[in-house]
């Protein structure tokens, strides 16, 4: 008798409350471990419901963490407590920032059932990161950032190509899903936002940042600081200035493989507050419609070349870009990059429809 109640309390008390113990030293030790998600077997319902709730705690910390700059994490949580204040690290990286278009006009007509959408959405982004080397690392409502950092052995282009896969992956799933179809087209977005039916815009660049923790013992998030961030914002909120979904740096085009590098055309090179050098943007538009003939692709490089005039500007050719641009838009044919160049062009040309004397082969990108 003695014996049975020995092996009783064995397995009914010491077991669970021992797997409680170890989860919580799991968790103290290293809070982002993945716990598993296993519960010992116990008669007595509290210590089953108390190993329940701290894997769900351990979970919930995962998650608000999320996998980008884990690492940050670690070293800010010791043994006497957290430490909100070690210096940050410099990493290289890509940075994505995607923004729900017309956020605003969205949430005054759904109200609370905007919720909904912009979760289904965050799903989605976050999921295609995850999938494709990066990692989500801010919310801000309608908008989300994203990181790929190089990693181990994979080339940094497989993961420049990963990063661009990503956004594609996103566009493709959202024109295909039935929901989204459903609000893009109900009566009260139409009357609205007639048209509607790109969700997302999508910035990419590439550079250093400061990886680091910010906050208070209230609240800490990690971010990265640095106008490098930035300029993957600005690039996102371009793509309504050019009507295209994608805009990418320079930096980012040079680090793709040869094969999806051709894939992208180069539409203008500006300079930002953000970073004074002038950068090459460039937009991808073969996977998505309309898919431009190849001698409209043809003209409009011809035509962002004399636009451009090489590094100096000195060889610009205004007329000659005017007259291909409108060549590419003549018949109602959509081009966003063209329409945003040839309006450019017209409203800074000189008098006999040149370049300006000041043209220096790039321009600021007032819009933000």
């Amino acid at each position: 008798m003695l014996l049975s109640l020995i092996s009783l309390v064995r397995s009914q008390v010491v077991a669970p409350v021992m797997s409680s113990i170890e989860k919580l030293n799991e968790i103290a030790k290293d809070p982002l471990t993945p716990l598993r998600d296993e519960t010992k077997k116990s008669k007595f319902l509290e210590l089953v419901k108390i190993e329940s709730a701290l894997i769900k705690f351990g979970m919930l910390l995962q998650v608000a963490f999320g996998e980008a700059g884990s690492d940050i994490i670690r070293e800010c949580i010791t043994k006497d407590g957290l430490n909100y204040n070690k210096p940050g690290k410099v990493v290289q990286a890509f940075y994505g920032f995607c923004d729900i278009r017309r956020f605003t006009d969205l949430t005054e007509i759904m109200q609370a059932d905007v919720v909904k959408l912009v979760n289904k959405i965050a799903h989605r982004v976050h999921s295609a990161a995850l999938e494709n080397f990066g990692a989500p690392n801010k919310n801000i409502g309608d908008a989300f950032l994203l990181i790929w950092k190089p990693k181990g052995q994979v080339a940094i282009s497989t993961v420049a190509d990963s990063a661009l896969r990503t956004y594609i992956r996103i566009i493709l799933e959202n024109y295909s899903d039935p929901y989204l179809r459903q609000v893009a087209k109900s009566e009260a977005v139409q009357q609205r936002v007639p048209g509607y039916s790109n969700w997302l815009g999508f910035g990419l660049h590439y550079g250093w940042s400061v990886e680091s923790s910010i906050g208070s013992k209230h609240k800490i998030d990690i971010s990265y600081l640095s106008p490098h961030v930035n300029l993957a914002a600005r690039l996102e909120s371009a793509t309504k200035q050019y009507k295209t979904e994608i805009l990418l740096s320079e930096d980012v085009v040079r680090l793709l493989s040869p094969n999806v590098r051709k894939l992208c055309r180069l539409i203008d090179r500006v300079t930002t507050i953000t970073l004074s050098q002038e950068d090459s943007i460039t937009d991808f538009y073969q996977k998505f419609p309309p898919r431009l003939p190849h001698r409209h692709l043809q003209d409009f490089d011809v035509a962002v070349s004399s636009y451009l005039g090489g590094e100096d500007g000195k060889f610009a050719d205004w007329r000659l870009a005017r007259e291909l641009l409108k060549k590419c838009l003549k018949g109602g044919e959509r081009d966003g990059p063209a329409e945003a160049i040839l309006n450019y062009i017209r409203k800074h040309c000189d008098d006999s429809g040149c370049a300006p004397a000041s043209w220096t082969g790039y321009r600021e990108l007032e819009e933000k």
